[in-house]
């Protein structure tokens, strides 16, 4: 446990446990990391009650996995504590899903992954076996148990990570931005058996997230932090109401697409947090239907600088991943990748990049051109042992200057974790600060694979921006459906080894129910094609509030 912590477990007595809803309880309680200046968490203050769904949100870096990994004394990181932690929980009631599922499963197949918790606790073999036979049911997945976990899927490897935490019957369940790296549909599929989980076991859930669209519907409470503080604590109508009725500029980026355009429309009105909820809203405005369309012909973004002609790529011993796939990436366009988890986005970033060669068919790039490519693990990217030594490094390979660098530092907000090991930053800090060291190797063309994994709104917001204000090509594979609608020239969907659809994002979105915002799956039954808050706010008559 950290130095100096004050944690106490009480088991009988005492005021606390005269309480038996209360499971733990925070007391201005503060947290600074072993090698750390300043404080991850300041004089928090919460009480977790059995049956609470909980989100907590907030910008990269504000504290929500800390908190999280507080909340399970046995996995605290190393540091100093002041205040008290009060919990009527052992170990074995609270478990905890984090954001990447590869580092959770640790065998040779998934019915061992999910044997290894019960197996480290000792329990007899036939109470295992029931477990596993009743949780592996409710999950319904029989089919994977002789699978190794590299044959699955990201939404199926998580799906196996919350069963497998589950196996121990836990009262508490913890979970880190469980679907940062899921496709919309498998995202959509995980709330649902969270929803089940915390409805049907009756599980307390605290859960950090970015996709509050989906999260704030289901959750009883919402805290959102910034720099290690709890900013806003309530019942998630009553915190967005606050933030909107406030104009609180940090905080107006985490209202969700539907809640938003509840208050811009009628702020006295109940807020739509589900798309049938916004819809409803919606429909009393639309007598004839609206329709923004999009422009009959293509924009010209140049001459192609990427050519993809007849692909064709298998890993060893697999399936084919891509087949006969033909595709051009053009001078000043972002063309953003889209497709489910494993229908071979990264596969086409690798072989765009060179790292992997075409079985058949051939990848054509502009003769000198200098590619930047960012993996999905960033651990790669840095081979310092502080990120002003890595940022460093990377301008002096890509011949820009001292003061280029200051400037590329104080554009993404990196001052404050220049002497860090990049390693100890969390997902949203490494993100940003890979991108920053891509960018001073001065690129001609960029190949981001889930770039917004991790990042807060404002964060995306500002990747967006800037990819648009750098005018060159950029080819960027994500899962973040409102990044795509938002700032695309061109959206392209992944299917079956080949490109299915390329074509403008309102063009591209129109019509879709599965693959398209939030806004657009409310308001596409009524015959709407607007898949954006402005498009709403279009369409109502109304101006975006300054």
């Amino acid at each position: 446990r950290g130095l100096g912590d004050v944690y106490k477990r009480q088991t009988e007595g005492g005021s606390f446990l005269s309480d038996q809803q209360q499971m733990i309880a925070l007391r201005d309680y503060s947290f600074t990391y072993a090698m750390g200046i300043k404080p991850a968490l300041r004089h928090i203050s919460l009480e977790i009650q059995e049956g609470d769904f909980i989100v907590l949100c907030g910008a990269s870096g504000s504290g929500k996995s800390t908190l999280l990994e507080v909340l399970k004394p046995d996995i605290t990181p190393c540091g100093a504590s002041e205040g008290a932690i009060e919990t009527a929980l052992s170990p074995q009631e609270a478990a905890i899903v984090f954001q990447d599922p590869e580092s959770q499963l640790l065998t040779a197949s998934v019915l061992s992954d999910l044997a290894l918790p019960m197996e480290n606790c000792g329990l007899p073999p036939q109470i295992m076996r029931r477990r596993m036979a009743e949780t592996v049911s409710f999950f319904g997945l029989e089919h994977l148990l002789h699978k190794g976990p590299e044959l699955l899927s990201g939404g199926e490897k998580q799906l196996v990570s919350l069963c497998a935490a589950l196996m121990m019957q836990p009262r508490l369940l913890l979970l880190d931005e469980p679907t940062a790296q899921l496709d919309p549909i498998a995202a959509r599929a995980f709330f649902d058996m969270l929803r089940r989980v915390h409805e049907e076991l009756g599980i307390t859930v605290v859960l950090a997230e970015h996709r509050l669209d989906e999260a704030a519907a289901l959750c009883s409470s919402l805290m959102l932090l910034q720099n290690g503080e709890i900013r806003y604590s309530g019942a998630p109508e009553k915190v967005f109401r606050r933030i909107w009725r406030e104009q609180d500029a940090a905080f107006l980026p985490f209202v969700p697409q539907l809640p938003l355009c509840s208050l811009a429309l009628d702020a006295e009105k109940p807020l739509a947090l589900t798309p049938p909820a916004l819809r409803e809203r919606i429909r009393p405005l639309l007598p004839g239907g609206w329709k923004k369309e999009a422009s009959g012909t293509e924009p010209s973004y140049g001459k192609p600088v990427l050519f993809f002609r007849d692909v064709c790529f298998a890993y060893e011993k697999g399936e084919p991943v891509l087949q006969n796939l033909r595709m051009e990436l053009r001078e000043w366009e972002l063309l953003c990748l889209l497709g489910g988890n494993g229908s071979g986005k990264s596969t086409l970033l690798k072989l765009a990049a060179g790292i992997l060669t075409p079985h058949a068919g051939w990848v054509q790039r502009r003769k000198g051109l200098r590619i930047g490519y960012l993996p999905q693990s960033l651990q790669a990217c840095f081979l310092a042992d502080t990120l002003a030594e890595a940022l460093a490094d990377s301008r002096r390979r890509g011949g820009c200057s001292v003061e280029e660098q200051e400037r590329m530092v104080a554009a993404f907000e990196l001052e404050a974790l220049l002497g860090r090991h990049p390693y100890d930053l969390s997902g949203g800090e490494q993100q940003r600060a890979a991108f920053a060291s891509l960018l001073l190797r001065r690129p001609d063309v960029l190949l981001l694979d889930e770039p917004t994994k991790g990042l807060d709104p404002a964060a995306k917001s500002f990747l967006g921006e800037m990819l648009h204000r750098l005018h060159m090509p950029v080819l960027l594979a994500t899962h973040d459906i409102a990044f795509a609608a938002a700032f695309a020239d061109r959206c392209a969907m992944l299917f079956d080894g080949a490109l299915a659809d390329a074509s403008q994002p309102r063009r591209f979105f129109q019509g879709s129910r599965y693959y398209t915002t939030v806004i657009g799956q409310a308001l596409s039954p009524l015959g709407c094609d607007a898949i954006l808050y402005e498009d709403v706010l279009s369409l109502c008559g109304r101006k975006e509030r300054e």
